[in-house]
């Protein structure tokens, strides 16, 4: 007797966000081990090939909300991995 789909068997956000989990994993594990911490990888890929982008717009883009970004850009500032532009 087999038992019937439960359902998260069947629900779209649950095996998304399940396959992301899985592929991502290794990978955060290798950013993680480089020295740099996932948000800071988000930031400097989402910078890469681009002249500039606005807290909101990075915020936006690596998930986080806007007083976390300003504060994490400012840190990579002070390390010499960003530069702000007025």
């Amino acid at each position: 007797m087999s038992n019937p789909a439960g359902f998260v068997d069947d629900y779209l956000a649950y095996l998304l966000a399940r396959a992301s989990h899985l592929i991502s994993s290794e990978f955060h594990a290798v950013v993680e081990a480089s020295g740099l911490s996932l948000m800071e990888w988000r930031v400097m890929a989402s910078l890469s090939g681009k002249d500039s982008l606005s807290i909101n717009e990075l915020a936006s883009i690596v998930l986080a909300k806007q007083p976390t970004v300003t504060k994490l850009v400012g840190r990579m500032q002070d390390a010499g991995w960003v530069k702000r532009c007025d």
